[in-house]
């Protein structure tokens, strides 16, 4: 079985794990010196490695994260003073989604598949 796994550097490791962890509610898979690991699913995971400087936000990628309902996932991260890149919107092709960035300025969508 192939796991999937985001690796994201990250010089602001404490605000990324209270992210990931408490405001999403990501369970912590591994953690090691200068390293998180969470899970999103059982086989997908985002991983934290902390580095000196920031790096560079990646251009032109995000993760897409599918959930039974979105809601809970806006409503934690509204109340916890995140600010939402796009509002709850139906698309087209059949999703529910809404997108925020980590406090690395790194895209992420939760989606519900709706038709």
């Amino acid at each position: 079985m192939a796991e999937f796994r985001v690796v994201l550097h990250t010089d602001r490791m404490q605000e990324c794990a209270h992210f990931y962890g408490e405001m999403l509610g990501f369970p912590v898979a591994k953690q090691f010196p200068g390293g998180l690991i969470f899970g999103i699913g059982p086989d997908a995971r985002i991983e934290l490695l902390e580095v000196d400087a920031p790096a560079p936000t990646p251009n032109g990628v995000f993760v897409s994260i599918e959930c039974d309902e979105i809601a809970g996932y806006h409503d934690r991260a509204v109340a916890a003073g995140w600010s939402i890149s796009q509002p709850p919107t139906t698309q087209p092709w059949g999703h529910h989604n809404f997108s925020l960035m980590d406090p690395n300025g790194f895209l992420l969508i939760f989606f519900e598949v709706t038709g």
